[in-house]
């Protein structure tokens, strides 16, 4: 490599980003800048001023994006126009969130968050178009490594502030669990990254750190998950090796889950209590059933078009949501539950529009992982089971202005090269897309 090549390459073979030197003087390639640029919003929208007493400072970073979409649609719409095609299914998400203001019980509220929820997806769009997954990773990387290091400069500092009132620690996140599902996704992230050879002994650091403030989060949630998606990634890891490693390995699951069967019947052991009481939850998990179930008699209120996009807790005259406040004791906002809260945002059509986008999203990471058998694309499936998952006890989908939603964006569409997808035959854009079906056809199959 030519030492104009190495300047011009803002990750040099190190997979660093940072800016290199030409002619003596300091220079920063535009790709360096948006990184860093990247890397800012990722700590940002994790609200780190709360910390100092500054509430809601996220939005100010998600006002941002949404005008850089807006700036980067003026000279690429066709890009974006052919997005929304080869995604249409995510994108009735968009539109129906919006539509929803026509029978919503607070029209306008779901009108301004739709909008929101089409700019969230479009953020992500713009990152899938404008960098490759592995680059994106190592954004997302530098990102938390970022928050948790500035949460454990605050444990140094104040460390009353880095704890919660119940002794977990929380960081310059608002929750444990905020805390606990950055550093999930840390881990998640820095394995991926670690396996794929991208500068093993910074992400194995990380990894062990990250499992340490796992634990000491005391999010269940958080620690659960994380343990689900190890399951699916042990068997992709010996997928990688061959075919006898991943029979071994489905072997010995099987001997150690009837073994551990056997355990069960023989003590006689409630399963269920023993797992939530070691994560620190009880029978009602931190009063989340109690909460469902006023969310399934609100969904048995207006079972066919719900009560629109947020309009459930923006409109206390017409819904159930102080009587909820009141009995669970806290100003919620949400379900903690995304395939109840679509449900009464929007009735039966809410969970089938869920499912249906995670279903085909999955089918299409498991098929290009198959296909490419990268670390990289492993990370895409692995992140959807998470959310799949997560979905049942918090709400990362289907929001607006919500990091969750912005990754699931990415899971989906980013590839190992940014697709470039005006004036190029459907064999080409089968090709740049990792090796799948057309878009066009996987989007009539899904």
């Amino acid at each position: 490599m030519t030492a104009k090549a190495a300047w011009a390459d803002p990750m040099d073979s190190a997979g660093l980003l940072r800016p290199g030197r030409r002619d003596g003087r300091l220079r920063i390639s535009r790709a360096v800048l948006t990184d860093w640029l990247w890397i800012g919003f990722f700590v940002g929208v994790a609200s780190p001023a709360y910390a100092v007493g500054i509430e809601n400072s996220e939005r100010y970073f998600w006002l941002a994006a949404d005008l850089a979409v807006v700036g980067y649609a003026l000279n690429n719409a066709e890009r974006l126009f052919e997005f929304a095609k080869r995604y249409a299914l995510l994108m009735t998400w968009c539109g129906v969130a919006i539509l929803s203001a026509l029978w919503s019980i607070a029209p306008w509220v779901s009108v301004y968050h739709g909008v929101q929820l089409l700019m969230t997806v479009l953020v992500g769009a713009m990152l899938c178009l404008t960098k490759p997954l592995e680059r994106i990773l190592r954004i997302l990387f530098f990102a938390l490594l970022i928050s948790l290091m500035a949460s454990l400069v605050l444990f140094a500092v104040k460390p009353a502030l880095a704890f919660d009132h119940n002794g977990a620690f929380r960081g310059i996140l608002n929750h444990k669990n905020e805390f606990g599902s950055r550093m999930a996704l840390l881990l998640l992230t820095s394995t991926v990254l670690f396996l794929h050879g991208w500068r093993r002994l910074t992400t194995l650091a990380a990894i062990t750190v990250a499992v340490v403030m796992l634990v000491l989060s005391r999010s269940g949630t958080s620690l659960l998950l994380t343990v689900a998606w190890l399951v699916p990634f042990v068997l992709a890891v010996s997928h990688q090796k061959g075919y006898r490693a991943l029979s071994a390995s489905l072997g010995l699951g099987f001997i150690l889950v009837a073994v551990g069967a056997a355990f069960v019947i023989a003590r006689d052991i409630d399963l269920i209590s023993q797992v939530l009481g070691s994560v620190g939850k009880e029978s009602t998990l931190t009063g989340r059933t109690i909460l469902w179930s006023i969310g399934a008699d609100a969904f048995m209120e207006r079972p066919i078009l719900g009560y629109g996009y947020k309009g459930y807790w923006e409109n206390s005259a017409a819904s159930s949501v102080v009587f909820l406040r009141m009995v669970i004791g806290q100003e919620l906002w949400f379900f903690h539950n995304n395939y109840l809260e679509v449900a009464v945002a929007f009735g039966f059509m809410g969970p089938v529009l869920l499912v249906a986008v995670l279903l085909r999203g999955l089918i299409s990471a498991v098929w290009r992982y198959l296909v490419d058998r990268n670390f990289i694309t492993l990370w895409s499936a692995l992140y959807i089971l998470f959310v799949i998952a997560f979905g049942f006890a918090e709400n990362p989908l289907f929001v607006n202005h919500s990091i969750w939603q912005l990754l699931f964006t990415v899971a989906l569409a980013a590839r190992a090269t940014p697709p470039q997808w005006q004036g190029i035959s459907g064999q080409q854009a089968a090709h740049q897309s990792g090796g799948e079906p057309s878009a066009a056809s996987d989007e009539a199959r899904g």
